[in-house]
């Protein structure tokens, strides 16, 4: 669910993740030198839209930048959300490094680090991907604090495409903790399951624009926490965005 945390300038944290994001394409276009054709460097915007609802909307991103070759290589992932304005309230950013086997099924290791109101906070990142089908790419994130506390992500999306230029993309999204966090406001079990479908239209090799909708729903004791505190513990939203592959 959205948070209304307050806000702080974002103007450095928005440099430091250009300066980052901007690094792993040089450093591809230095193993395109080096390596030629095995280079598999790639920049993704999956996800740039706006959540539209009758009340304050918000702006998510998910974006993911990779620099190496078709086995072994260093991703970054920014992503983010905040209500619609000038900064970020919430930006994560992970430095991973990423093995894929012959099967498709990748490993990722490395640390995150979470940018936000009040104290920021690292993580230890253990994650794994990978496409059972043609239609469908899952993955799932592990991550210690350094609090000592464990959470996990894991995402199913699927990809069906109606016509040369659309794709319909479903997509469901849990996140879960094997105790309660209490510092984080999350109870123990599932704490919030997201599904969404999206159509995206293809506006050549690069760009895409989409439309969707996305309904939120906190759970267990994650829900109970929010309820006490004023909110719904759910919402649906109309989405807007764009994503890129370069």
């Amino acid at each position: 669910m959205h948070q209304d945390l307050p806000r702080k300038p974002a103007f450095t944290l928005a440099l430091v993740l250009s300066c980052l994001a901007a690094a792993l394409p040089v450093a591809a276009a230095a193993q395109d030198d080096d390596a030629g054709a095995t280079s598999a460097s790639f920049g993704q915007i999956e996800m740039m839209e706006v959540h539209l609802s009758e009340g304050t909307n918000h702006v998510f991103l998910d974006n993911t930048f990779y620099a190496g070759d078709a086995s072994d290589g260093a991703m970054l992932k920014i992503e983010g959300g905040s209500d619609v304005g000038p900064t970020l309230d919430q930006m994560t950013a992970q430095v991973l490094y990423a093995h894929t086997f012959g099967n498709g099924v990748q490993v990722m290791m490395g640390a995150r680090r979470d940018f936000r109101s009040g104290p920021e906070l690292n993580h230890a990142v253990l994650a794994f991907s990978g496409s059972p089908a043609s239609w469908l790419s899952l993955e799932h994130f592990l991550f210690l604090s350094e609090k000592g506390d464990v959470s996990g992500a894991a995402q199913a999306v699927g990809s069906f495409p109606l016509s040369e230029q659309l794709t319909l993309e479903p997509r469901v999204a849990v996140s879960w903790t094997p105790s309660a966090i209490p510092s984080e406001e999350a109870g123990a079990g599932l704490g919030e399951l997201d599904t969404s479908v999206r159509l995206r239209r293809s506006l050549g090799p690069v760009f895409n624009l989409y439309v969707g909708v996305i309904h939120e729903r906190l759970t267990g004791g994650t829900r109970r926490i929010a309820k006490a505190q004023g909110d719904s513990g759910q919402a649906t939203h109309a989405i807007i965005g764009f994503g890129a592959n370069f």
